[in-house]
């Protein structure tokens, strides 16, 4: 990328230092290449593999199955959790998962596909990074930038997950490493590739789409000349009014079925209110999810020696804003470690940042030692949290419960699930997305998932008319009222510790 750029065009701030000339960043580039690989590797090795009972792999992977189950139709994206309708839901735009469809009509089904896209989407987003901080950094910078990124938290987590969040993490740094081209020679080819790219990543995770106040309040910063250019605001209007317009369709799909992620419907917004925003732990929470997630530990130190150094400047300014904006949009789910760690890929990316502005500035010698103990500590400490939970996730009794279901059950049977969650979130007072899809999903089956507080004998006597057979009651503690219904109206036909499941009686 760099060759491609207009040194002359950008302020001296944004010229990449020498570092050894053109030998120095073919070094700086092996060098990456090297960790991306190893990154790879173990990732790959030491993190378990399969779904298991991980909530949002298993919403994700229902809907890329769906399309091979239900029909290739990008604009209706299906879930289990669909009761009587076919499914369709409010969610953000499913690439990732069309994607997972397409690998396993060829290769059958398997969980496997996903994880490999997820990986392979990380590796190009380090790709990406390293070529943005070899601009601004410099080679030296851009490495330890990039060894800062891969072993942040939430870089590990989308690594090896099947979930949207690489994808989108991806094409967004390659939107604002593109955009860099644009602003330094003004080719419409580098606009409009860099528009695209951001336009793929909100459409997938509408919150990528903070990197735009990077892109206008770099172009204000570094080529202000560009403001006048019809087509960079024809662009901006593109990406918004694309990501818009899917929001509306999702909501026209709530509308016509009752389902969502809560995404625009059912009042689950992420906005904090204001004594949200007073409360301080919250805030200790938020700190304490950034230093595991986001910036890490590591990247705060640096930035608190940047600041004291006075080496940020206004575009290190915003990267920082727009990072912080963005975790304060979704703070509902960013404040707290787990609930909504990968609500923090763009923070890891502001922890890179400040590793590579702090390596690529001259760090003095004893620094370095500290830089590559502290990167080596935190990828250990990350990757061996990560196995541990996808350990629990993928070796979990409740998986020979599901397996129970399923041989119990015919496919074309329709479940009550009763959800762990209640309906509204008493934190927060919003709507829970309380639609558990684990149980759905491993049993293969569809249905109804109801509210911990809403699993009532009004609600089952109604899904009962709506043609449910089944009903799965986690045991012990569900409300007196309706055990005594099932025990009246139901046949137990698997009692377990954690878990028991019901056969409708038909109504004579």
């Amino acid at each position: 990328m760099q060759e491609s750029v207009d040194q002359d065009a950008l302020p001296p701030a944004w010229r990449s230092a020498d570092n050894g000339g053109a030998a120095g960043r073919r070094r700086g580039r092996v060098f990456a290449l090297a960790a991306l690989l190893v990154f790879g590797a173990l990732t790959w090795l030491l993190v378990p593999h399969g779904i298991g009972l991980s909530w949002r792999e298993c919403d994700t992977q229902a809907i890329a199955r769906n399309f091979l189950i239900d029909g290739f139709d990008p604009l209706r994206p299906r879930v289990d959790w669909r009761g009587a309708t076919d499914g369709a839901v409010e969610c953000e735009f499913p690439l990732y998962q069309m994607t997972i469809a397409a690998g396993m009509s060829v290769f059958g089904h398997s969980e496997t596909v996903g994880r490999l896209l997820a990986l392979l989407a990380t590796l190009l987003a380090g790709l990406s990074l390293h070529r943005l901080l070899e601009l601004r950094s410099g080679p030296v910078g851009a490495v330890a930038g990039l060894l800062t990124f891969l072993t942040c938290g939430s870089t590990v987590l989308v690594a090896s997950r099947v979930m949207p969040d690489a994808f989108s993490l991806a094409l967004t740094i390659a939107s604002v490493a593109t955009f860099v081209r644009y602003l330094g020679s003004g080719g419409r080819a580098a606009l409009w590739a860099s528009m695209a790219l951001l336009a793929f990543g909100g459409l997938q995770k509408p919150l990528a789409l903070q990197a735009g106040w990077i892109l206008f309040g770099w172009t204000c910063l570094l080529a202000p000349r560009r403001l006048r250019d019809p087509q960079l605001w024809c662009g901006f209007v593109a990406v918004v009014g694309a990501v818009a317009a899917w929001l509306w369709h999702g909501h026209q799909l709530h509308q016509e079925t009752g389902l969502t992620f809560g995404v625009l419907s059912e009042g689950d917004s992420k906005f904090p209110a204001l004594a949200h925003l007073l409360d301080p732990k919250i805030h200790a929470q938020l700190a304490w999810t950034t230093a595991q997630h986001g910036v890490s530990a590591l990247g705060i130190l640096v930035g608190l020696a940047l600041l004291l150094r006075r080496r940020l400047d206004a575009t290190d300014a915003v990267v920082l804003a727009s990072v912080v904006a963005g975790l304060y949009v979704s703070l509902r789910y960013s404040y707290h470690h787990r609930m909504g760690p990968h609500y923090h890929m763009f923070a890891a990316v502001c922890g890179a940042w400040l590793v590579a502005r702090f390596a690529g500035g001259g760090a003095p010698r004893w620094a370095w030692p500290l830089l590559l103990a502290g990167v080596v500590a935190q990828g250990a400490w990350r990757l061996s949290v990560e196995a541990h939970e996808r350990h629990g996730m993928t070796v979990n009794p409740m998986l020979d419960v599901t397996a129970s279901i399923r041989e119990l059950s015919q496919r074309e049977e329709r479940i009550v699930v009763r959800s762990e969650k209640p309906r509204v979130d008493e934190l927060w007072r919003r709507r829970n997305n309380f639609e558990d899809p684990r149980i759905l999903y491993q049993t293969g089956l569809h249905g109804w998932v109801l509210p911990s507080d809403g699993f009532d004998v009004p609600a089952l006597e109604r899904l009962r008319e709506q043609g449910a057979t089944l009903v799965f009651d986690w045991a012990g503690d569900s409300p007196s009222a309706a055990r005594e219904w099932l025990e009246a109206n139901a046949k137990v036909i698997l009692d377990e510790p954690r878990a028991r499941l019901y056969r409708l009686l038909v109504e004579e």
